[in-house]
């Protein structure tokens, strides 16, 4: 949902030997635009692994994805004007 910012929030997946112990994370995640849009590229950076068994394994450290950002709601309502009688006063002389 937009929020104003290019970030973006992802899930890391990959192919692992079953039963290997990994752990990956990756320092940010951002769109090319803050804009709503359908299938925007989500840039991933500062992939990383660790682990037991994160020595057998070479891992990319950048990735690209893609993401739909939708529109945010947008509640207008009316503001409440407030009105004040004026009474005007002669110019001193």
């Amino acid at each position: 949902m937009y929020d104003g910012t290019t970030s973006a929030t992802i899930t890391l997946a990959d192919n692992r030997i079953a039963g290997d112990s990994l752990a990956t994370s990756y320092t940010s995640a951002s769109f090319a635009s803050k804009n709503v849009g359908t299938a925007k590229t989500i840039n991933v950076n500062g992939i990383s692994i660790a682990g037991t068994d994160a020595a057998n394994y070479t891992a990319n450290t950048t990735a690209t994805a893609a993401a739909d950002i939708t529109a945010r709601s947008l509640s207008v309502t009316r503001h409440r004007a407030s009105t004040r009688s004026m009474t005007a006063r002669p110019a001193p002389r």
